[in-house]
């Protein structure tokens, strides 16, 4: 399985609640369904931005079957692997399951500005908390793990090319993964970026502002 794949996964099942049951998105909507009906307007995306002072503790590396505190995590590095590439294919995907017609700043639009959208979204973590427990760390193995998290992100909304902001966002998302599973550590990120997405969709004055200008 590709990553890719892996992240439309966690995009599509996890986030728009399709099912597994063993992994848990806090404050997601169970009536919320995302419409690909009547596409809207163009949007580009620029990578997501990680914003998190790394002297700002995060909270606690735990380990054994026990999940005791071990370590102060500090970062999204090390034995919490996740990257801002992950971040930015789960906002990518969750905008293209909304109908917008998406464009990555850093792919298509440098060679390409005479088709460029109307509208840049900016984005960046500026808040982060999480705790990650590798119940098999005895046996140094360190790719399953469960945890939970919560990360404030700032959405900013400009016109383009001109880049005159518009609209501005926080959103704040939470996951917990309550059970083991492969690639945890990473996952449990992943989720909690998915949650502050799906509330940024469900924002009326966002969707409105698209749809009406």
């Amino acid at each position: 399985m590709n990553d890719k794949l892996v992240l439309l996964i966690l995009a599509v099942v996890y986030v728009f609640n399709i099912g597994c049951s063993d992994k848990r998105v806090s404050g997601v909507a169970d009536s919320y369904r995302p419409s690909v009906s009547n596409p809207i307007n163009e949007i580009a995306i620029k990578p997501v931005q990680y914003d998190v002072p790394i002297t700002n503790g995060l909270g606690s590396i735990k380990m054994g079957e026990l999940c005791l505190s071990m370590a102060e995590l500090k970062t999204i590095g090390g034995k919490a692997q996740v990257s801002e590439e992950d971040f930015t294919e789960i906002l990518y995907l969750a905008l293209s399951h909304e109908g917008y017609k998406v464009f990555e700043m850093n792919r298509h639009l440098q060679d390409n500005v005479d088709s460029a959208p109307r509208y840049l979204l900016v984005s960046s973590i500026r808040e982060l908390d999480a705790n990650i427990c590798f119940p098999n760390s005895g046996f140094r193995s360190w790719k399953f793990a469960k945890g939970e998290s919560n990360m404030t992100v700032n959405w900013r909304l400009y016109s383009y090319p001109g880049q005159e902001l518009k609209l501005e966002r926080d959103t704040r998302g939470s996951s917990e993964v309550t059970k083991s599973i492969y690639n945890g550590s990473k996952k449990v990120f992943q989720l909690s970026f998915a949650d502050a997405v799906v509330k940024l969709m469900k924002d009326e004055e966002f969707a409105d502002f698209l749809k009406t200008n």
